[in-house]
């Protein structure tokens, strides 16, 4: 995993940057990160700094399947009216678009009346953490057969709080 680091531009630094924040990167399959990579490369069109900056942000995105995760995320993207030329610029400022929780901030924002043409603006401008899970709230509309998501481990900002 440290060659193909290695190859994508990642400082000595930058890896360990990597590696703190994400040590499984270690046992990560090679076709995996190389997978990752490529999409990255080919399918975002970034360039190898922007790729860096991506690794460096978001480790764990060299756990993502591709064919499963990135790419029907980055379609649920366009869908919001995030486009192909704005697309690398929205990873770029805020990595974790690309992860699980967009989902359920995507919810969040609609329940607070954020028309569906002005998500991509608040995905670009909005300091939500994606990956947040608030106590109260799920990404199931209301009246949907999914219970709420469990709170993570400080607490949650959702109703009872």
């Amino acid at each position: 995993m440290i060659d193909l680091l290695l190859g994508a531009s990642l400082s000595s630094s930058d890896i360990a940057q990597v590696l703190l924040a994400f040590p499984q990167a270690f046992q990560l399959s090679l076709d995996r990160g190389t997978e990752v990579l490529e999409f990255l490369r080919d399918d975002m069109h970034l360039s190898e700094s922007q790729v860096r900056t991506v690794l460096t942000r978001y480790p764990s995105i060299l756990n993502m399947n591709v064919k499963g995760q990135l790419r029907p995320q980055v379609a649920y993207l366009n869908s919001l009216g995030v486009g192909p030329d704005s697309l690398p610029e929205l990873v770029l400022s805020r990595p974790l678009v690309l992860g699980p929780g967009i989902e359920t901030v995507i919810t969040f924002l609609k329940r607070l009346g954020v028309p569906r043409s002005q998500m991509h603006r608040m995905l670009r401008s909005c300091p939500l953490d994606y990956q947040v899970q608030w106590k109260g709230f799920s990404a199931v509309a209301p009246g949907g057969s999914s219970s709420s998501s469990s709170s993570s481990p400080g607490g949650g900002m959702g109703r009872g709080n």
